[in-house]
């Protein structure tokens, strides 16, 4: 039997393995519905509600794997390993593998709600200028790439200088 993109992802099991896996740990713990709807994980999550499941034997071959990644990796093929999968149904719990585009993690945090999304989103300050080429200073801020409008800095300044 030859082995299976889940295979490659139990690095020490064998494909004869991974599908009694697959039978019995996989399927019957998702919710599947059409196929343009959420398939939603129905055992543990992570505490930001992706699913998991332990694939492996052994305390040493027993290692956690996103539910998602296995059921992609059944379905499609093996994800790729420098991209990180953008669930673009936005439903961490779901593992159609219809819903994932495959991502580099600086595009997934930008596509998310987090805090650093929403700043690269900004169009202007909290004063109302524009964030443009000529009006924005880019700069580092405890070590972490940073934006400031140049027109506050410079009124700011102005003030700082003026007392």
């Amino acid at each position: 039997m030859a082995p299976t993109a889940l295979g490659r992802i139990i690095e020490r099991s064998i494909a004869a393995e991974a599908r009694a896996v697959e039978e019995t740990r996989i399927w019957p713990h998702i919710d599947r519905r059409g196929p343009d709807e959420c398939w939603m994980w129905q055992r543990a999550t992570t505490a930001k509600g992706y699913g998991i499941l332990y694939l492996g034997f052994g305390k040493s071959g027993r290692r956690q794997v996103r539910a998602h990644t296995a059921v992609y990796a059944l379905l499609i093929a093996e994800p790729p390993p420098d991209l990180v999968p953008d669930h673009t149904c936005r439903t961490p719990s779901c593992v159609n593998p219809a819903h994932l585009e495959w991502v580099t993690s600086g595009e997934n945090v930008l596509r998310g709600d987090g805090i650093t999304a929403q700043n690269a989103r900004k169009t202007q300050c909290v004063n109302g200028h524009a964030f443009t080429e000529a009006n924005t200073y880019r700069h580092k801020k405890n070590g972490r790439p940073a934006r400031s409008c140049r027109t506050c800095r410079r009124d700011s300044d102005r003030r700082r200088r003026a007392r």
